[in-house]
């Protein structure tokens, strides 16, 4: 599946909007402002392939920013960094 036009262009405003916040903050600052952003980025990352997130990662580097951000995330997730806080 390929994204739509509205699709990329929502990536192109996420890379602004990373980028400005890691100009102004920092990394905790991208991680406080990813919350609302996760259904855009779900439907992003559900319709493009794998070729498609590689390409506008490379191009956007704000976008880039997001993706590894949730990458690290799930990692950290799948070793179990955050079982204390089912408590």
């Amino acid at each position: 599946m390929t994204l739509t036009a509205t699709q990329k262009q929502a990536i192109a405003a996420l890379d602004d909007k990373a980028r400005q916040i890691l100009q102004q903050g920092g990394e905790e600052e991208l991680l406080m402002s990813l919350a609302h952003k996760m259904p855009q980025l779900k439907a992003i990352i559900d319709a493009a392939s794998q070729d498609e997130l590689n390409f506008y990662c490379e191009r956007y580097d704000g976008f880039y920013q997001y993706m590894n951000l949730l990458e690290r995330l799930a990692f950290a997730s799948s070793q179990g960094a955050f079982d204390d806080l089912k408590k």
